[in-house]
């Protein structure tokens, strides 16, 4: 009964992950127009030199650092969802 207790409280106590369903579009819908646009550019681009590592604008990753870290305010995320959430949105 202590352990179904522990458990409870520790699941209760987790921060919020980036991946919960609730919040997994916080950082892609928190980005400026401009911004969305030059994601999409540098996609575009990236998927046309395939034979290239993938290379983005200093403000892609400059505006996805802020926009995670306001979702990571939000909605309580840990400091490896916010990782997440700048590598993989």
């Amino acid at each position: 009964m202590r352990l179904a207790a522990l458990l409870l409280a520790l699941a209760t106590a987790m921060p919020a992950h980036a991946a919960d369903l609730a919040t997994i579009d916080c950082v892609i819908d928190k980005l400026q127009p401009a911004l969305r646009e030059q994601v999409e550019t540098d996609i575009t681009r990236n998927m046309g030199e395939a034979a290239l590592r993938p290379t983005y604008d200093a403000a892609v990753g400059t505006g996805l650092g802020i926009a995670a870290a306001a979702c990571a305010a939000e909605h309580k995320w840990s400091e490896a969802a916010v990782s997440a959430a700048r590598t993989y949105t």
